[in-house]
């Protein structure tokens, strides 16, 4: 599929990553109308676990290349696609943005060295999420070496990037931003029908789906009328559905809810869950605080202990049953304390933007060619 269109005007950047979501569109629409020369090349619509809907029509130039897609582990994807060289040489940009290791992105890389084109790499995770598998380890530091800039979204990943070698001005935060604003209006503890939201993929292995069960099977036996919500699907949802129904929890379930219908889902709710094993960023997280929805997560969240400060608008917990029972069961019986704790998770969302998201990005674009302006002087 293509939507490229020969253009007398040279890129500023071409941004090459596996597939286009909803809060990347929005960016990317951004930086369009903001004037940034910019054009994205996809691996693909959409990966085998993704669900989104969005519009072929876009203000920005598009191209999904062909190719095939393998799953090399749980939620991750390597893809090898075809006519990236020939694409990238219609499109001529003056820099590349690499999002990933796999092997698309290396054909990505050996383009820029064939053409002498500066590249940056925007990764959502920190460390702790980086595969260590012989292939990362042999390929990684070469996608490094030869990286300019590096767009971060939180502070594990600008740590991986300082210990890659990377001095601070070499590396953007730019934070992740929903694809939809926060809602003008909230419903206040009492309105709220829904105590605990999940929205997630269902998974044990990754986004601990079991150890939620045992939390809410805990707190209903402190609070009978416990209500939960979940939203998500996955290899483990029929276990997770029969925990929570043997311990005859109140269950609303639903598979998908598009995108734009998050704000409604996760305002109706008075925590989110979030327990994952490793999680490059939680961009729910981000969708939950801007709804003035404290979060509950683990420390493996990218997010914790950066967007969600324990104890201002969620709490960050180690994988311990009894903590979790505990805080969720403070918040839920303290009307006023909740309402507190909702007003500081709206509030440390404004910041966080699609403005400041784009200005970011703006920037190490401008800082990239800059550097290649003065390495050819």
């Amino acid at each position: 599929m293509t939507d490229l269109n020969p253009s007398p005007v040279r890129l500023d950047a071409v941004e090459f990553n596996n597939m286009v979501t909803p809060y990347t569109d929005r960016l990317f629409t951004r930086l369009k109308n903001d004037g940034l020369k910019l054009a994205v090349v996809s691996c693909t619509r959409a990966e085998r676990n993704r669900s989104w809907n969005l519009s072929a029509a876009k203000p920005y130039a598009h191209e999904i290349l062909r190719g095939f897609e393998l799953e090399v582990g749980p939620r991750r994807f390597a893809h090898l696609n075809r006519d990236i060289f020939r694409t990238l040489s219609h499109l001529r940009p003056k820099m590349i943005v690499l999002t990933g290791f796999y092997p698309s992105m290396l054909l990505g890389l050996a383009w820029s060295r064939w053409t002498g084109t500066p590249i940056a790499l925007r990764v959502d995770g920190g460390e702790e999420d980086m595969p260590q598998t012989a292939y990362h380890r042999l390929f990684r530091p070469m996608v490094l070496k030869h990286c300019r800039a590096a767009l971060a979204c939180g502070e594990k990943g600008a740590s991986f990037f300082r210990k890659a070698g990377f001095d601070d001005a070499r590396i953007f935060r730019m934070p992740l931003v929903p694809a939809w604003d926060p809602p003008s209006s909230l419903p206040d503890f009492q309105a709220r029908a829904v105590d605990l939201i999940w929205v997630a993929e269902i998974s044990d292995a990754i986004k601990n789906a079991g150890f939620f069960v045992q939390v809410a099977t805990r707190l209903k036996q402190l609070r009978p009328d416990l209500t939960v919500r979940v939203i998500g699907r996955g290899r483990d949802q029929h276990a997770m559905l029969v925990g929570l129904a043997d311990a005859n929890i109140i269950v609303r379930h639903d598979e998908t809810v598009a995108w734009d219908e998050m704000a409604e889902a996760l305002s109706g709710a008075k925590l989110l869950l979030l327990p994952s094993k490793r999680e490059p960023w939680g961009l729910v997280c981000n969708e939950a605080l801007q709804c003035g929805t404290p979060c509950l997560v683990s420390p493996h969240v990218g997010a914790a202990d950066d967007l969600v400060r324990d104890g201002v608008n969620g709490h960050v917990l180690p994988l311990e049953i009894d903590r979790w029972v505990e805080a969720a069961a403070e918040l839920l019986d303290d009307a006023s304390g909740w309402s507190a704790m909702s007003e500081r998770a709206r509030a440390s969302m404004a910041p966080r933007g699609i403005e400041a998201s784009a200005k970011i990005y703006r920037e190490m674009v401008a800082y990239v060619l800059r550097a290649d302006t003065s390495r050819l002087q």
